[in-house]
């Protein structure tokens, strides 16, 4: 498994990092073997309040986890990134108040 950004990227002073920052640090990343996931999302809230863009997320990555054989390295790689993505959206996602 890989590296990931959960939160808005932040340095160590917790100020926020620009996109070229970002980018240098993609970079950065020496090649593995290991497939890539690179997801970015708009969370915010639609027209009713709502956040919806993990059915989207999920179906994506399903799409794409197909394209990887069954049981191979790659796809187990591939497998457990997908659980982190879908996963640390749903615990971070403020939901509206009823």
């Amino acid at each position: 498994m890989g590296e990931t950004v959960l939160d808005r990227p932040t340095n160590t002073a917790g100020e926020p990092v620009s996109p070229e920052a970002l980018l240098e640090r993609l970079l950065d990343f020496e090649p593995v073997q290991a497939p890539v996931i690179s997801l970015y999302l708009d969370a915010r809230a639609d027209q009713h309040g709502r956040q919806n863009f993990l059915p989207f997320v999920r179906k994506q990555l399903s799409e794409r986890g197909r394209s990887y054989t069954a049981g191979a390295a790659e796809r187990d790689s591939f497998e457990e990134d997908f659980v982190l993505i879908v996963q640390s959206p749903e615990s971070r996602v403020q939901r509206p108040k009823t």
